[in-house]
């Protein structure tokens, strides 16, 4: 057929050395196959900015205990020449797979493009699981997608707090943090699109709330907006004593969302027996891993002496309980007892930029890029 839509795609042309440039990328656009037996052909509405896309962009390498290795088997390194890996929410545009129609709304890893030819999943499961290619594409290399209900809710959502990340910090909360009515909670990263669900639903079951952020104005949201009881900038050089100030009986759970030389800094006011939840270490990503005074943690002591509980925490190990999960995140949004900002981007031509914006920090709230509009 010859009215099939060019695709537009952003590819990784070359390994950063360092700080990632838009030299790292290269802008692409090719023509569209036409479909063969029980394909979709899907236009990305809204595609999901990830902090974690910048890893993917590196060489596996080993750090900190880590094999090259073994990072790839959970975040598969994209290779020079494809396209960048991302989630996504789309609309089928044609479809040779019967269980799919022209202007349903699906969901999978879409990635940095207009256009992606994917193959349907039609029994329920979730397919924003984990991030590695053999789990996010089938057999044939293609992208898996499948429908979903947004309710009443925008569609971007389900790329913000009432999806895959709104799910990381319930559930990393709840399972890994185990927080309890009256305890004193501290979440790092606070105002990311995490962070801001985590905060949320401590302060819902009855917790304390203190988060940290870098800028005046991402504080002063997570005081009025989210109405947490302190917030602190992990800038400040007197963030240790302003930390005492604001919880002086100590940290009962600390949910980490980033790691550095900051989370040393929380990680000694835990409590005897306190719980702390790892759930991200963006700030030890592409640091020099030879020079101790940037590695973290580097609180074993602590841990003996005080008996914490110290827990790894991955969203795909939870899969059972999404439902259960996504349900209560819907209800306390329609409720409005939960919040979500974003950062909206505008077009695919923004989604490079956009990623170096998240990584430094310079946005705020949840990265979208609005890739086009549906029908």
């Amino acid at each position: 057929m010859n009215d099939l839509p060019k695709n537009i795609r952003w590819t990784l042309k070359s390994h950063p050395e360092g700080k990632a440039t838009l030299a790292n990328f290269q802008r692409e656009e090719v023509s569209v196959r036409p479909l063969g037996g029980y394909e979709v052909l899907v236009r990305t509405l809204y595609l999901s900015l990830d902090p974690y896309h910048r890893q993917l962009m590196d060489k596996p390498v080993d750090r900190f205990g880590v094999t090259g290795a073994e990072q790839a088997a959970v975040l598969a390194p994209i290779p020079l020449g494809d396209t960048l890996r991302g989630a996504g929410v789309g609309q089928v545009v044609r479809s040779t797979d019967p269980r799919f129609a022209r202007g349903d709304i699906v969901e999978g890893y879409l990635g940095y493009q207009t256009h992606s030819i994917c193959k349907g999943k039609g029994d329920g499961t979730p397919t924003m699981i984990p991030l590695s290619t053999e789990a996010a594409a089938g057999g044939d290399g293609l992208t898996v997608v499948q429908k979903f209900d947004a309710g009443d809710a925008p569609l971007y959502m389900r790329l913000s707090a009432l999806g895959e990340q709104g799910l990381t910090g319930h559930i990393g909360l709840i399972e890994a943090g185990k927080p309890r009515p009256g305890e004193t909670v501290f979440v790092s990263n606070a105002a990311g699109s995490v962070g801001q669900v985590v905060s949320q639903v401590a302060k819902i079951m009855g917790c304390r709330v203190i988060g940290s952020a870098g800028p005046e104005h991402k504080l002063n949201y997570l005081r009025e907006e989210l109405a947490l009881d302190g917030a602190v900038s992990y800038r400040d050089p007197e963030a240790g004593a302003k930390i005492d100030a604001l919880c002086p009986n100590g940290i009962d759970v600390y949910v980490d969302l980033a790691g550095g030389a900051f989370s040393d800094l929380v990680f000694s006011r835990l409590k005897f027996r306190g719980r702390m939840a790892v759930v991200g270490t963006t700030a030890d990503w592409w640091i020099d891993p030879d020079d101790p005074v940037n590695r973290s943690p580097r609180p074993w002591w602590s841990i003996n002496l005080k008996q914490i509980r110290v827990e790894g925490f991955v969203l795909w190990d939870y899969v059972h309980l999404y439902d259960t999960y996504i349900r209560q995140l819907r209800n306390w949004w329609s409720e409005g007892k939960l919040k979500s900002r974003e950062h909206m981007y505008e077009g695919i031509d923004a989604a490079p930029q956009g990623l170096l914006e998240l990584v430094e920090g310079r946005n705020f709230g949840k990265a979208i890029v609005r890739v086009s509009e549906p029908e």
